[in-house]
């Protein structure tokens, strides 16, 4: 399990793992799930799990974007008040 997968499942959130065999010198991880199963990049999304300290305490939060763009650490840290 990946740290998100892991977070929804002690959160108990349902969700479902689509899996597909990759090139592990294959960087772009989303790119390649999105051509494997067969769907547009818009329609598979990455997670990033970050630690951002607000007010003093450390908050762990999550990030979804679609496989087609990025997350800017800095962005979120600043939308979070970090």
């Amino acid at each position: 399990m990946t740290p998100a997968t892991l977070a929804l499942a002690a959160a108990g959130v349902e969700f479902r793992v689509h899996e597909f065999h990759h090139d592990p010198a294959e960087r772009n991880y989303g790119q390649a799930a999105a051509v494997a199963l067969g769907v547009e990049p818009d329609r598979v999304f990455k997670t990033l799990l970050a630690d951002v300290t607000v007010d003093g305490r450390v908050e762990q939060v999550v990030g979804i974007v679609p496989v087609s763009g990025q997350l800017s650490l800095l962005e979120l840290a600043a939308a979070l008040g970090g």
